[in-house]
């Protein structure tokens, strides 16, 4: 795959990710502001949000490497350690949770309810699993690549503030679990995201548009 692909693809799933996931957000947060209880875990409007959860962090775990490579010359130690640490977080905190929402929350409200916490997450080990410690890996990964984009000077300024002030969010989200918050978070974070999508769409259109501007001045001249 050649770079110009990588960007456009990874251009495109930041942006449908993002507006995926700034919906479910939002949808989470009218719906179960203080998380889903077993009966709710057994609805359809449950699994709707579980499958929109999964989807925004599938793209989003697709889009990130293009992210990163755009900016990889120039985001040095700093930008990988915040790439990886961010595709960690997602890929724990989304696909994984989002998976076990759809298969296994169900499952365990309807077996065994009593075994099933408000926090819809499990134990000490579930909450630390799903919740804690990808929400650490995000706010983290997120305040590295920002620093690392603002530096690099690849996607505009404020691209790298939105991912610093994501995570400064998540990091409050952590103690103070508020639904309010929680969704503030995201969105900053999502919008981050959809915005440097944009910008690989536009510098990879950029980058296709040159050779088809020089191809006739390079004829003209033979």
């Amino acid at each position: 795959m050649s770079s110009t692909t990588l960007y456009r693809w990874s251009g495109i799933s930041l942006l449908i990710g993002s507006l995926v996931g700034i919906l479910g957000s939002i949808l989470d947060a009218v719906l179960y502001p203080n998380n889903a209880s077993p009966q709710q875990a057994l609805s359809t409007s449950f699994i709707i949000d579980a499958t929109l959860f999964l989807a925004w962090a599938l793209l989003v775990a697709m889009g990130l490497p293009g992210l990163y490579l755009r900016q990889a010359t120039r985001a040095g130690v700093q930008g990988f350690a915040g790439f990886v640490l961010l595709l960690l977080g997602v890929l724990l905190g989304g696909v994984a949770f989002a998976s076990a929402q759809i298969t296994f929350f169900p499952y365990l409200a309807q077996s065994a309810p009593k075994l099933y916490p408000s926090g819809g997450v499990g134990p000490t080990f579930g909450l630390l699993l799903f919740i804690i410690g990808p929400a650490l890996l995000i706010a983290i990964g997120d305040i590295l690549l920002g620093i690392a984009t603002m530096r690099a000077h690849v996607f505009p300024r404020w691209a790298g503030i939105l991912f610093i002030v994501a995570g400064v969010l998540f990091l409050a989200s952590i103690p103070v679990p508020a639904a309010s918050l929680t969704l503030a978070s995201n969105v900053v974070f999502f919008v981050a995201l959809a915005w440097s999508g944009s910008q690989l769409l536009r510098r990879e259109q950029e980058t296709t548009a040159v050779p088809s501007l020089a191809t006739p001045v390079a004829q003209t001249n033979r």
